[in-house]
């Protein structure tokens, strides 16, 4: 993975939305597009989008995304979670909807990724693991208003629609533990 990975949830049939989410990582140069569920996309328009990115992305399905909605725009139904390795650190993501804690083991310097509550989180928990949830661009619920995030080898970011950093956690504090 050489870019940054971009994180974003809860975009709830906004077509700008995902048109901003995907014009940040092209800003950033990318190398993934994160989307941790309720993507809920409407019309052809979120087909091209999504595949018209310079760069792959993933997406879980929230309580918000009906299979059939992504069937209709021939695109992969997304499953309820899933894991990646991140710049060598294992990443859940999962919406949130559904688990009640973490739908895989992680360890320390793990990350886990949920939307479902719209506000932005980021911070790491009593073993280790960094909890992410870049909030909703399109119904943020929290002070900030709409937010997204962006994971880097050296650092994670919450990030406001204006650009303005709310949160900063530096790895190097969340060793990853083999």
């Amino acid at each position: 993975m050489e870019g940054p990975v971009t994180v974003t949830s809860d975009i709830h049939s906004d077509p700008e939305a995902l048109e901003f989410i995907i014009s940040k990582g092209v800003e950033a140069g990318s190398s993934l597009l994160l989307i941790a569920g309720d993507l809920v996309p409407t019309g052809p328009a979120f087909a091209s989008a999504l595949s018209g990115a310079p760069f792959p992305y993933v997406c879980v399905r929230g309580n918000c995304d009906s299979v059939w909605t992504f069937r209709d725009l021939f695109l992969a139904p997304p499953p309820q979670f899933t894991v990646r390795e991140i710049f060598g650190r294992n990443a859940a993501m999962t919406h949130g909807h559904l688990f009640d804690g973490y739908p895989v083991p992680l360890s320390r310097g793990d990350i886990m990724i949920m939307g479902h509550t719209h506000v932005p989180v980021l911070k790491v928990d009593e073993n280790g693991v960094i909890n992410l949830n870049p909030g909703s661009l399109s119904r943020p619920r929290g002070p900030e208003g709409p937010t997204y995030a962006m994971i880097y080898p050296d650092r994670i970011e919450l990030l406001s629609v204006g650009g303005r950093c709310i949160k900063c956690l530096n790895l190097g504090n969340c060793p990853v533990i083999a």
